[in-house]
């Protein structure tokens, strides 16, 4: 696939870090300054990724969106994703309102299914089915959308109910937020064909390509045209210029190998080497930038990059310099 012409975009993730809110305020706006296309935080109740969580901070990713949109220029705001089953969706839809407004409109709307339990149970929230936490995502796309785009709506489903919700003000963005579904399970995939602007994906171009072949069957299936949605992919990057350094890094990875992709215990796993050699951006500017055009050559447009910071400034600022200016 031809991708000369093609816009690729580079946005950071600054996710569970764990950071104390100054220094993560810092980082976004050094990342809004540097020309990063958008920021995304993620949605959790607790650090799910840390050795500690009792003693690391997680804040909650709406709040975080509506301050860092007010403390921001031109970057986009995210959540990498909101989880469905932690908020009414006629709630959630006017949140989202809330910040697209005060971001003068440079919301990008992440949602999913919702995955960790502990997310849910701790705090009372009911743990359902996967079965059930898709369905309440298509009723949740549902009622969000309607009151997105409608003066005054009603919903009656299997989870949801609205009447004659009143949507004043409309969204800033026409006809609405962009929709951000991550995910790449058999039926997320259909959810996302049907509903989703921009789809996110982990891992390495080889599994990518993998679930990209299945989204585009079910857009297919579904009557849309696949180049409607944006295809981004979530993933670390780090610039080594020593190649022990690389070396070092890789091999931790591998040190990670499981048979079994997914989420145990709050710990991720890596599902082959393949993933653990190449589910990275590693190496020197000129290796980074090798690396990015394995997924531009399938059809992935949109980085969504871990670094190491908010401490680290550096890192941000040779990508910018180093690595972007090479897809402009």
């Amino acid at each position: 696939m031809n991708t000369t012409n093609r816009l690729v975009k580079f946005s950071i993730n600054t996710g569970l870090g764990g950071h104390p809110w100054p220094e993560l305020l810092a980082a976004w706006q050094k990342a809004d300054e540097l020309g990063f296309y958008s920021g995304w935080t993620a949605d959790h109740l607790t650090n799910v990724s840390a050795q500690d969580p009792l003693n690391t901070v997680c804040y909650e990713a709406w709040s975080q969106q509506a301050a860092l949109a007010a403390a921001t220029k031109k970057i986009r705001i995210g959540a990498l994703v909101t989880g469905n089953t932690y908020r009414h969706p006629g709630v959630l839809a006017k949140i989202a309102v809330t910040v697209d407004h005060v971001s003068g409109g440079r919301l990008d709307f992440g949602i999913g299914a919702g995955w960790s339990v502990e997310d849910h149970e701790p705090f009372g929230i009911p743990y359902p089915s996967f079965k059930e936490r898709l369905e309440r995502l298509e009723e949740s796309l549902e009622v969000i959308t309607r009151i997105w785009t409608q003066p005054k709506s009603s919903f009656h489903g299997k989870y949801y109910q609205t009447k004659d919700a009143i949507s004043h003000p409309l969204p800033l963005q026409k006809p609405r937020p962009p929709i951000m579904i991550g995910g790449a399970g058999e039926k997320t995939l259909r959810t996302v064909a049907r509903w989703a602007d921009m789809w996110n994906a982990t891992g390495s171009p080889t599994l990518v390509k993998e679930k990209l072949q299945v989204l585009e069957r079910h857009c297919r299936e579904l009557g849309r045209d696949p180049s409607q949605i944006e295809k981004t992919v979530l993933i670390s990057c780090i610039i080594a210029d020593d190649p022990a350094r690389k070396e070092a890094i890789l091999n931790r990875r591998r040190a990670s190998y499981s048979p079994a992709r997914g989420q145990t215990g709050g710990k991720y796993v890596l599902m082959s080497e393949d993933e653990a050699t190449n589910a990275i951006l590693l190496g020197t500017p000129a290796d980074i930038q090798k690396q990015v055009r394995a997924f531009t050559d399938m059809g992935v447009t949109h980085f969504l990059l871990t670094v190491p910071y908010p401490t680290n400034f550096r890192a941000l600022e040779r990508i910018s310099k180093e690595v972007m200016p090479a897809f402009r």
